[in-house]
């Protein structure tokens, strides 16, 4: 009988770290899905960056064409105000001092917006650091939890094997006993 209550304490012991097993195979595909997420967001995110480098590179290729096109319409307005006199060449002279500060302004701008864009995407580089960071964590966590689980499961089967032997040595010693009273009755 107490074979039987042995087969069936480990057949229960088999299953029940059967199932841990699952349970940490179920969490590293789960883990692995998350990694693949984050990593496709990341290269998401560095395609709508690039995106949004490209675009204000076109931005940038524009203004310098419409400032050289703006430097050209200069050129060809001073020699006007030479030729048409000194009040033309004033006025000439104001409109370039205007038209560079709006070209400044614009190039401030576009700094100022590069610079924003710059920070939002270190902002989400961050941020997707850190939630890489806290999956880590977290899977450290689960697999220190299962190994502890697995730890105690294993030290009470061996109490319990322990228990079952010095069960069953009592039970020799009461068994021979009496036959040693039997046989000498």
């Amino acid at each position: 009988m107490a074979t039987d209550k042995d087969n069936q304490t480990l057949m229960d012991g088999k299953l029940e770290r059967r199932h841990l097993q699952q349970t940490i195979e179920a969490l590293r595909l789960e883990l692995e899905a998350e990694r693949q997420s984050k990593q496709a967001e990341v290269q998401r995110a560095r395609a709508e960056n690039q995106d949004e480098i490209n675009q204000l590179k076109d931005t940038a290729t524009a203004l310098r064409d419409e400032l050289d096109a703006l430097r050209l319409e200069k050129d060809a307005a001073v020699q006007k105000a030479v030729a048409g006199g000194v009040n033309e060449s004033r006025q000439l002279q104001e409109t370039s001092r205007v038209l560079r500060e709006e070209l400044e302004a614009l190039r401030q701008e576009m700094d100022d917006e590069v610079q924003r864009t710059r920070a939002g995407y270190e902002t989400e580089i961050r941020q997707l650091r850190a939630t890489i960071g806290a999956s880590r964590d977290r899977l450290d966590g689960l697999k220190f939890t299962s190994d502890d689980e697995i730890n105690q499961q294993d030290s009470r089967h061996r109490d319990e094997v322990k228990q079952l032997h010095n069960t069953i040595q009592a039970l020799r010693d009461r068994l021979e006993s009496n036959q040693a009273n039997g046989a000498a009755g």
